[in-house]
């Protein structure tokens, strides 16, 4: 099977600070009415830059200010009502017969799926009459991020309470 290539150009700004060539995208802000930006922080040193875009053009300064990566400890606390998620789902379908195959969502959701993994597709959080629930989360803590190739999809409950002592019962 052949098939046609396309290209999707973006543009993009180095971030003043690392040179990370692609660190800030600005392509929506091309077509926008809004000129001003930021601040902005790089993925990959933290600075932050604000900005004007004008003509096509970019002027960007430094905001004095940096993102400094954590990890947050949060709590969801009894609610008077149901919390219902609305997640990004799919369905595995036979091309020849339109017939929905593989697991039961029951089961996807209920067994299979990994917490973290639904959260991260959650399009909508919703209880009550609320469809942008502020203020569900009661913060705990932070624990400041200092290793750069930090992962704590690896960590067991007891790395956590480690970072985060009032895990402890």
């Amino acid at each position: 099977m052949k098939l046609q290539l396309s290209i999707k150009q973006t543009w993009h700004f180095e971030c003043p600070s690392c040179k990370k060539l692609d660190a800030f995208e600005v392509s929506h802000l091309l077509k926008d009415v809004r000129e001003d930006f930021g601040p902005w922080y790089c993925d990959n040193c933290g600075i932050g830059v604000k900005g004007k875009v004008s003509g096509g053009a970019v002027a960007v300064e430094l905001s004095g200010t940096r993102r400094e990566d954590t990890v947050d400890l949060l709590r969801l606390p009894p609610q008077a009502d149901p919390l219902y998620l609305v997640v990004k789902g799919f369905n595995i379908v036979d091309t020849a017969t339109n017939e929905v195959k593989g697991c039961s969502k029951e089961y996807w959701y209920e067994a299979h799926n990994c917490p973290v993994n639904v959260l991260s597709h959650t399009e909508a959080i919703l209880t009550g009459n609320d469809s942008d629930p502020h203020g569900i989360f009661e913060y705990l803590g932070s624990s400041k991020i200092t290793d750069p190739e930090f992962d704590g999809a690896d960590f067991s409950v007891e790395d956590w309470c480690t970072i985060f002592p009032q895990l402890r019962k």
